[in-house]
């Protein structure tokens, strides 16, 4: 890359996406989740980990919820098969497909899920960051986000100075706020006039 510490642009890239140049040796770090993991265990003589996002709660992802539905033909069997699902025995199943992180700390921290044997060497960091998980909104938000802050993101990017970037990041919080529902707060009771004696 011709300009350090900055993203690369696409004329960077030739044509590859970020996961193939990163493959590839052509890009120092990437923003990823843990379905990638299984994908670069299989690239040959290649060395990686992984790390938190800086600065904290930077964590995205989505959370898979089982339910029963209120007329299920036998409650009973389902409730059972739904305990089944969530339990450690069949949670221990599921993360050997390399593709999901549990929010089971149990089998998280056990050596079935971070396989210390293989890369990722930190791979506690996926169960460390699932209790800070911020999940995305709704991909037409994030559409609709993308439009209204696009110059100021770009901006960001190309800041000299430091105290810039806080510049840019509250005008995109701002920006932000044109998108998603704010909090209506709570309206602050009148004031009650006590009669004189």
């Amino acid at each position: 890359m011709t300009q350090p510490n900055v993203l690369a642009t696409a004329k960077d890239l030739h044509g590859r996406t970020p996961f193939q140049a990163f493959k590839q040796g052509r890009l120092v770090a990437l923003v990823g989740d843990r379905s990638l993991v299984s994908d670069l265990r299989a690239t040959e003589a290649m060395e990686w980990d992984v790390m938190p996002m800086p600065g904290g709660n930077g964590t995205t992802g989505d959370y898979a919820g089982l339910c029963m539905g209120s007329e299920a033909a036998d409650p009973d069997a389902t409730a059972d098969f739904l305990t089944y699902l969530i339990s450690t025995e069949s949670v221990v199943k599921m993360v050997r497909t390399g593709h999901f992180v549990p929010v089971n700390s149990e089998v998280g921290y056990a050596p079935v899920f971070t396989q210390p044997e293989r890369n990722p060497k930190n791979a506690r960091i996926f169960t460390d960051t699932v209790r800070d998980m911020q999940v995305l909104p709704e991909a037409t938000q994030l559409a609709q986000l993308q439009k209204v802050a696009a110059v100021a993101v770009r901006g960001s990017f190309a800041v000299t100075e430091p105290e810039q970037v806080e510049d840019y990041a509250v005008q995109i919080d701002e920006l932000s706020k044109t998108v998603f529902p704010q909090p209506t707060p709570p309206a602050s009771p009148s004031p009650s006039i006590s009669p004189s004696s």
